[in-house]
């Protein structure tokens, strides 16, 4: 019962022995299960296969303990047995051992032809790599030496190039110069040709004018002679209208003279009659009937007389009354042809009413058209200041400068100032060296200067006053005025040539800078043993002056001599000096 229990016992060792040699022999990555042999690194592939051998060496050791402890532990026959196995089992180690022997020789080979293999293969890439470093070499120069002749082409080319291009600029300029001068003539010749019309224009309308004048006046006279006229004919109606009354009136004598004289021809033949009758009568009746018939007589011829006198009348009357109503048809002719030459002379006033209005519609639109022509010219034309332009940047055209674009400032003591100087929060470096204060220096929407040469230019071609505008960081500005400021040119150190008459809210602190020459860090040019401008900013220094308008800023108010200040050395939190023609 006992070789029973220690059979399995012994092979399930030898198993577990061999599968846990197997498993410990191969490495995790080798797919071809040849002791741990890897093909990228012959050391670890001995690494690996000593280490098997190792572990199967010191497994047959602890095997041989366990068997000797075995044959102490059991009988004579079990030790047989055991013996048996034992040596069938160290046969088969020993096969085992010759395999791994064999094993070993082939690793070594394997290794040693792998190292003449990879000697050669690295010697082989060693060489290649020196061919290649020489090509490498031989390149860099050839490169070396066509950079060298390409830069001496590259550039003999950039000056070709820049000589090319300053001279297609300097055509550029001349053919951009020559058009606008052109087009300032063309701009002239319209201008004058719209100026001459425009007087044409006004001559006509004062022409207009005059003749509505006169047309005002003729009908003016006209309407007096119509008065007149209508007052004649009122008064010719009127003495009509009372000659017609008293031809009515004298109609009525004549009617009641008539009337009469028939009563007296009839009372006449009764006293005919009567005296016919009588006669036969006494001579007495009859002397009485002669003296009556002769005061008949009398009375009748006196009647006769005054009939006489009053049908003279009525034909003179008569006369006079044709004469009045032929001068009434020739007045009443006359005052139709007046009527129709009022008529007419209306139908003419209304017609130059009408083309007066016309020529004024007509003229009005010229002017209007002229007008826009003048603003739209003036509008083109390059301007000289900043006189009457809103404050921005705005094209100006100074003698002597090309056009430049300036900051104007319109709504500080009437306006027209142009910017030379311009500080407010510390975002522009001013400790700048000689060359850029000459050339100007910043952001005209920001800080800037204008530059000392175009100052230089500006300020000599007409006369110009300056205004410094100083704010303080309590909120307060005062400001310090000159009316003839000029600075030298660059040969004179942009001496500070003339201030003129002083007047402001500010100490007149730059009197003392007159006739200095500007200094700045890099350039000394003031009457101190030192240089000024390092100390306390660029300026026409005579002995470190009040002014430091381009002095260090500082954001609160300190009082230090390197601050931008005008007077005390208390700093400032904004300055603008501005100019503009007197």
């Amino acid at each position: 019962m006992r070789w029973k229990s220690v059979f399995p016992l012994v092979g399930l060792i030898l198993v577990l022995g061999f599968q846990h040699v197997i498993s410990e022999s191969l490495l995790p990555n080798d797919n071809n299960r040849e002791c741990g042999f890897s093909s990228d690194d012959k050391d670890l592939c001995a690494l690996y296969c000593y280490r098997s051998m190792k572990l199967g060496l010191a497994y047959i050791i602890e095997l041989k303990e366990k068997i000797k402890i075995l044959e102490e532990n059991h009988s004579g026959r079990e030790n047989n047995q055991l013996s048996n196995a034992v040596e069938k089992l160290q046969s088969k180690i020993d096969q085992q051992n010759i395999q791994i022997a064999n094993i070993n020789d082939f690793i070594t080979n394997s290794v040693r032809q792998k190292e003449v293999e990879e000697k050669a293969k690295s010697q082989t890439e060693i060489d290649n790599f020196n061919r290649k470093l020489e090509q490498l070499k031989e390149n860099l120069e050839n490169v070396q030496r066509q950079a060298a002749k390409d830069k001496e082409e590259s550039l003999a080319e950039q000056k070709y190039l820049r000589n090319k291009i300053e001279q297609i600029l300097r055509d550029k300029n001349t053919e951009i110069d020559g058009a606008r001068n052109r087009e300032i003539e063309n701009l002239k010749e319209k201008l004058a040709s719209q100026k001459s019309d425009l007087e044409k224009a006004v001559k006509d309308l004062e022409s207009k004018n005059k003749e509505f004048e006169e047309y005002q006046t003729k009908e003016k006279n006209s309407n007096n002679k119509i008065g007149e006229l209508n007052s004649k004919i009122s008064s010719l109606q009127k003495n009509i209208q009372k000659e017609m009354e008293e031809k009515a009136k004298f109609q009525t004598e004549i009617d009641n003279f008539t009337r009469k004289v028939e009563q007296l021809k009839e009372n006449l033949e009764n006293v005919q009659l009567q005296a016919a009758k009588d006669k036969e009568g006494s001579l007495a009746e009859q002397r009485n009937r002669k003296r009556e018939i002769e005061n008949l007589k009398e009375k009748l011829a006196t009647q006769n007389s005054d009939l006489h006198k009053a049908i003279k009348d009525l034909e003179s009357k008569t006369k006079e009354s044709k004469e009045y109503q032929t001068r009434e048809n020739i007045s009443s002719n006359k005052i139709g042809e007046l009527n129709s030459k009022i008529s007419s002379l209306k139908k003419s006033l209304e017609e130059s009413e009408t083309q007066l209005t016309d020529s004024n519609h007509l003229l009005e639109r010229q002017l209007n058209q002229t007008a826009q022509n003048l603003i739209e010219c003036r509008e083109k034309l390059p301007k000289t200041s900043c006189k009457g332009l809103s404050s921005g940047i705005h094209k100006i055209e100074i003698a002597g400068l090309d056009p430049i674009s300036a900051l104007c400032e319109g709504d500080i003591e009437g306006g027209g100032w142009l910017v030379i100087h311009k500080r407010f929060d510390g975002s522009v470096d001013f400790n700048r060296t000689w060359t850029e204060y000459r050339n100007g220096f910043g952001n005209k929407e920001g800080e800037f200067f204008i530059g000392l040469d175009n100052l230089h230019l500006i300020t000599n071609s007409q006369t110009y006053e300056l205004y410094v505008q100083l704010g303080y960081h309590d909120g307060t500005f005062r400001f310090a005025s000159y009316d003839n400021f000029t600075i030298g040119n660059e040969t004179t150190k942009y001496k500070l040539e003339s201030l003129g008459g002083f007047k402001g809210t500010a100490i007149d602190v730059m009197k003392v800078n007159l006739n200095q020459a500007f200094s700045s860090f890099d350039q000394d040019n003031d009457q101190w043993g030192g240089n000024c401008a390092q100390w306390c900013g660029a300026w026409w220094h005579r002995y470190c002056s009040d002014a430091h308008l381009n002095g260090k800023y500082f954001n609160r108010e300190v009082d230090d001599y390197s601050s931008m200040s005008w007077w005390m050395s208390i700093s400032l939190k904004s300055v603008q000096m501005l100019i503009r023609p007197k």
